[in-house]
């Protein structure tokens, strides 16, 4: 089984199919970052090294736990597995949740090619990715995304989760499906048009201008500032409105069919599934839906 992202929403049988689609307007706000570095004599003169060398030793911490996570991978110790997220657990929880819930991504990368021996790589890399979760608030919401769709009990072996056992892993489940879901519905602004397009580029000011006073060259250039900041945030805006309406499209479907599978099994409860969608804010019409369908597949119960 492959890792799961919030790009795989191809689906193959039971399994998802992984296939990458990239923004189409991500070069957008690669131009417009590109205006901006064109500035940036205007606008950071004052920016403080120290922080950038503080956030540039983070990364290459970080980059070195990819890269013991890279070489765990070709020893498939299950046992080194284990304690190497022991020891990012420890290191990186209260460090940065963010590069936190990465690595806990990645473990689940490892476990779900499949080619590790034991019987506990659906089970782990659930493990880390609710993990991961724990922090789903202050994380990007394509990292809770990608975390989400790792989150799943199994359901077909002999030693899968039964009786009030299963009922915990099925709220869990249910839980991260449904927080996602609503951080999805909201980050959507109604009023956006994704016909009103960024500028691929700001062209600065030339850099003579007959005529003109340095007051009003001045003038121009402080313009141009406003302008490069303007579109940057643009592109921004739009790279997220339409990341959020393509994930959500992916997402909601598949995210329906998990719920109601998981609540047409014992031990029932219909009830418990109603508070949690009420919960989180689902509509009128989806949360019918998906009551209408476990309520079928339980005989109402």
């Amino acid at each position: 089984m492959n890792i799961v992202t919030s790009d795989n929403y191809k689906l193959d049988g039971h399994k998802f199919v992984t296939f990458y689609r990239k923004s189409r307007y991500n070069i957008l706000l690669k131009l417009a970052a590109f205006s901006i570095a064109f500035s940036a004599c205007f606008l950071f003169l004052g920016a403080s090294f120290g922080a950038n060398t503080e956030e540039s030793e983070l990364k290459n911490e970080y980059k070195q736990e990819l890269n013991r996570i890279a070489s765990l991978g070709k020893k498939l110790d299950v046992t080194e597995l284990e304690t190497l997220a022991g020891s990012i657990d420890n290191k990186w929880r209260g460090k940065n949740k963010e590069y936190y819930a990465q690595l806990m991504l990645r473990l689940c990368a490892l476990l779900n090619t499949g080619q590790f021996d034991t019987d506990r790589q659906i089970e782990l890399s659930r493990k880390y990715a609710l993990m991961g979760f724990k922090f789903a608030d202050k994380l990007e919401i394509r990292t809770e995304l990608d975390l989400v769709l790792n989150m799943i009990t199994d359901t077909i072996f002999p030693n899968s989760p039964k009786g009030e056992n299963f009922a915990e892993h099925r709220r869990g489940d249910v839980i991260a499906r449904l927080h996602v879901w609503k951080r999805l519905r909201d980050a959507i602004d109604p009023a956006w048009d994704p016909n009103d397009l960024p500028r691929k580029s700001v062209l600065p000011p030339e850099s003579t201008h007959m005529g003109l006073s340095d007051t009003q060259l001045k003038k121009l250039r402080e313009e141009y500032k406003v302008e490069v900041v303007r579109n940057h945030k643009k592109a921004e805006t739009y790279n997220k409105q339409s990341d959020a309406r393509k994930w959500l499209k992916g997402f909601a479907p598949r995210a329906e069919k998990y719920i109601v599978k998981m609540y047409s099994r014992p031990p029932y409860d219909s009830k418990e599934l109603e508070k949690y969608l009420t919960q989180y804010g689902m509509d009128t019409e989806t949360k019918t839906r998906i009551m209408g369908a476990v309520k079928k597949n339980t005989g109402g119960r």
